[in-house]
């Protein structure tokens, strides 16, 4: 785990540096005010790095390396991975160049998106490593390449906004899907979040009423198996047929994690704070739909499937990146909104990072770089 934890004492220490000295010089309306391009180009090169140079870290790892060596896969692989790998191993490039490239592939676009969207860079990377995507990486690669497309592609034609738009989000989305199939569950998640992100617009207090909903969903789960009986009807859906293995009954899928409780319940906090002291005319468009995402994140991730929905919840997981830092910039807050806000985020924050730590989901524990090793040892 100490690789991990120094990742995790860098990413605070430049946050720690932004806010008491980097703030203390720049005025909140300055276009400097997120912080510095160079910071997170080069905080992303890191990470690109520590994922893409793990070894064989991460549960999936040897498969991929058996398939890339072997040139035997699996005949539902999507065309994108496949094809990527197979023409680095006829090139005789070495399997740990696929992993970097795999890597940097899944981070350089989240870190444009960072670039261009987010009020806070270091915020933004710290609320990254927290979540525990880098980590997720190391074990379902394919997928989290189609979540940061997918979130590159969504953040990109609202950028652009007007019909080309359309284009560009279609685009992504077929370009997401032929990395993992698994798009089209977060494509559903994103457009249960639009619905809810067009009636708060029109009445901004319903997020209170969504965020009790959350809170009262998070302790429902809780306390059944309901969660699971929602997955097993979902898989008799044709289009999700494919993942109707995961409807088989274990103690490790059906037993209901005082851990994911809490992270509903700290984020159903967040949706009801936000909705009873944002000032609503100040709040852009944008940080609504993503305040929107928030509350589906939140009854996804406490829906007590273990794994199944943390991996769904993965869709939604980039956008929290943007929600904080954004919400935090500027004068949106009344009373104490802002404090309390950033307080029950980072107690989310803390416990699903604990959490993953301790059951090393994914197995990303130990790190296996021989790199790492060669430096520390």
């Amino acid at each position: 785990m100490t690789a991990y934890l120094l990742i995790l004492l860098f990413l605070m220490g430049i946050y720690y540096l932004r806010v008491s000295i980097v703030d203390r010089g720049i005025q909140v309306a300055s276009d400097y005010s997120a912080g510095s391009k160079f910071t997170i180009i080069n905080t992303s090169i890191i990470l690109v790095l520590f994922i893409g140079l793990r070894g064989l870290s991460g549960t999936d790892t040897p498969f991929y390396q058996g398939f890339y060596y072997s040139g035997i896969y699996p005949s539902d692989i999507e065309p994108l991975y496949k094809n990527l790998s197979i023409v680095l191993s006829e090139s005789n490039y070495n399997f740990w160049n696929l992993q970097l490239i795999v890597a940097a592939i899944t981070i350089l676009p989240i870190t444009y998106t960072l670039i261009k969207c987010s009020k806070n860079y270091c915020l933004s990377l710290l609320i990254l490593y927290l979540s525990t995507f880098p980590m997720m990486m190391m074990n379902v690669a394919r997928q989290m390449i189609a979540v940061s497309l997918l979130f590159f592609f969504v953040m990109l034609a609202i950028q652009i906004g007007g019909k080309f738009s359309s284009i560009v989000l279609i685009s992504g989305i077929i370009v997401s899907y032929n990395f993992h199939h698994s798009t089209i569950i977060g494509l559903g998640l994103l457009l249960i979040a639009y619905v809810l992100y067009t009636i708060i617009r029109c009445n901004f207090k319903m997020l209170v009423i969504f965020g009790a909903l959350s809170l009262i969903w998070s302790t429902v789960m809780y306390t059944s198996n309901f969660g699971y009986s929602i997955m097993v009807e979902l898989l008799k859906i044709p289009v999700f047929e494919k993942y109707v293995y995961a409807a088989t009954p274990s103690d490790f899928i059906m037993h209901n994690s005082p851990f994911a409780l809490i992270v509903g319940v700290c984020l159903s906090l967040v949706s009801i704070v936000l909705g009873l002291t944002l000032d609503k005319n100040t709040v852009t468009k944008v940080s609504i739909f993503l305040i929107a995402i928030n509350v589906v994140y939140s009854m996804t991730i406490s829906s007590q499937v273990l794994w199944i929905t943390d991996r769904c919840g993965t869709y939604l997981m980039p956008f929290m990146f943007l929600m904080l830092p954004n919400l935090l910039h500027g004068n949106q807050f009344r009373k104490n909104g802002q404090k309390i806000s950033f307080i029950l985020y980072f107690l989310f924050l803390g416990v699903h990072f604990t959490r993953t730590m301790l059951n090393n989901y994914g197995g990303f524990a130990p790190y296996d770089s021989q790199i790492f090793n060669y430096f520390v040892n």
